[in-house]
């Protein structure tokens, strides 16, 4: 009998501790389980939390880039409106310098192309003074060498004589030498001169008057040489320097100084180019 009960007893220590066994082998299980899962959340949270600073720094990096992509765009943008800019500047440079060098190439034109001419001078010398109208025009021209013809109706005077000695008569005048050439800021043509007159004269040998168109007749025949100096574009003022030989013919009554003689000659005016 005590046998049994010593087993019995036996027998409920060990139910009793395996009863507590059991309980704290389960306490232990949650508590591992629940350790397990605060260290699983922790490192869900540590991973969440460096998801989202690699998530911002990317946004940041992100953000950077775009930023760095937009001041290039920006400066590429810029140096495309300075080149722009630059190139509409030079393009109107360049037009601005073609307008210029078209328009003085025209008026260089223009003022070289000038065939014709209308002027208006007087000419005093040893013997009588004359006011010559005339017009004149281009023959020829060769490089920077022309001739030109000049074709005048001149009233003469003769010095002391006025107003019943006078004379009426035509020249003609051939000038030779340099075209128009800018020197010094000024423009200015330079040449030689070779001229022939014929006329009537207006008084006898006596002084007394008689028909103009009637013998005796006279001639004259010179040279020399004469500037043309412009003051605009189409007007310049003329200077001639020269002489020559005049003669009656017909009747040889008329005063030696007037029938036959040399004289020096200068002519003032202005010419007109057109």
């Amino acid at each position: 009998m005590k046998k049994i009960l010593s087993i019995i007893n036996k027998a409920k220590l060990y139910l009793v501790l395996s009863f507590f066994i059991l309980i704290n082998t389960n306490i232990f299980a949650e508590d591992s389980n629940t350790s397990s899962e605060i260290t699983n959340n922790t490192n869900i949270e540590t991973s969440n939390e460096e998801s989202s600073n690699n998530s911002d720094k990317q946004n940041s990096d992100s953000t950077k880039v775009e930023k760095q992509i937009e001041d290039n765009n920006f400066t590429d943008n810029t140096d495309d409106n300075l080149d722009d800019t630059t190139s509409i500047i030079n393009d109107n440079s360049i037009e601005d310098t073609n307008v210029l060098a078209i328009d003085d190439s025209i008026k260089t034109k223009e003022h070289k192309d000038k065939i014709f001419s209308i002027g208006l001078y007087g000419s005093v010398d040893t013997i009588k003074t004359s006011v010559n109208l005339e017009f004149g025009f281009r023959i020829v021209k060769f490089r920077n060498f022309e001739i030109r013809s000049y074709t005048s109706v001149v009233w003469y005077q003769l010095l002391g004589g006025f107003p019943d000695l006078y004379m009426l008569g035509m020249s003609e005048k051939f000038s030779f030498g340099q075209a128009r050439k800018k020197t010094d800021g000024i423009e200015i043509i330079r040449y030689g001169f070779a001229f022939f007159s014929f006329g009537a004269l207006g008084f006898n040998a006596d002084g007394s008057s008689k028909e103009l168109f009637t013998s005796p007749v006279f001639y004259e025949v010179g040279g020399g040489a004469g500037f043309h100096i412009y003051v605009t574009h189409y007007v310049g003022i003329v200077l001639e320097f020269g002489g020559g030989l005049n003669a009656i013919i017909g009747e040889n009554n008329y005063q030696e100084n007037i029938a036959h003689a040399a004289f020096g000659k200068i002519s003032v005016g202005s010419r007109y180019h057109f």
